[in-house]
C-alpha cells in the first residue's frame, strides 16, 4: 500500500504545490513549483524543484529530497501572505478610522461656522436695535457650543432687555411681543 499523498500532506501542510512529472527514457523528472496569494514580488523569483532519477531513485529518495526545501519555501510563502493579510487589515481599520476622523471633523467645522455665523447675525440684528431677536439667536449659538463668553453677552442682553421691566421673569421675543399686541388689539376691538 502507497502512503504517497499522506506523505506530501505532511511535508507541504496547507501549502499550495503544481507538480509536473515528465518521463524522458528510463528517468523521470518531476518539477515542484509551490504557488501563493501573496503579491511579493520576490515570490516570482522562486525557482521550481526539480528532482530526477529512475522511478527506484525517486520512490527511495523522493520525500528526503523535497522536505527540507519544501518546509522553507512553504514557511516563507506562509509568512508573507500572513504579513500581506494583517497589513492590508491594518490598512483598512486605518482607512475606516480616518474616514470616522474626517466625518467627525467635517460635522466640528460645521458646527462652529454655524455657531459664528448665528453669533454674527445676532451681532447684526443688535446693530439694527433688534435686541430680542438677537438673544434668540445667541441662545440657539449656545445650544451648539458651551461658550463663557457668548453666556456673559446673553446674560447682560438679558439684563438690558429687563430694564424698565417691572416683572421681568425672561425677555419676550419679538414674535412673542408682536403675538401680544395682535391679541390686544384684538381684544380692543371687541369692546
Amino acid at each position: 500500500m502507497s502512503t504517497f499523498f499522506t506523505q506530501l500532506k505532511s511535508v507541504i501542510g496547507q501549502a499550495e504545490l503544481q507538480i509536473n512529472i515528465k518521463s524522458k527514457g528510463e528517468e523521470l523528472t518531476v518539477m515542484i513549483n509551490p504557488k501563493s496569494t501573496a503579491s511579493d514580488p520576490a515570490l516570482q523569483n522562486l525557482q521550481p524543484l526539480i528532482l530526477s532519477g529512475t522511478p527506484e531513485d525517486l520512490d527511495e529518495g523522493f520525500f528526503n529530497g523535497i522536505s527540507e526545501p519544501l518546509t522553507k519555501v512553504t514557511g516563507l510563502i506562509s509568512n508573507i501572505e500572513q504579513f500581506e493579510n494583517s497589513a492590508s487589515k491594518a490598512d483598512e481599520e486605518s482607512r475606516i478610522k480616518k474616514a470616522a476622523e474626517d466625518k467627525l471633523k467635517k460635522q466640528q467645522e460645521a458646527e462652529t461656522k454655524k455657531f459664528n455665523d448665528l453669533v454674527k447675525k445676532a451681532d447684526d440684528l443688535i446693530g439694527n436695535k433688534k435686541e430680542a431677536q438677537a438673544l434668540d439667536l445667541f441662545r440657539q449659538a449656545l445650544s451648539i457650543k458651551n461658550d463663557d463668553k457668548l453666556k456673559k453677552r446673553i446674560a447682560d442682553l438679558e439684563a438690558k432687555l429687563s430694564q424698565g421691566s417691572l416683572l421681568f421673569m425672561e425677555p419676550i421675543s419679538e414674535v412673542e411681543r408682536n403675538q401680544y399686541k395682535e391679541e390686544s388689539s384684538d381684544h380692543g376691538e371687541e369692546e
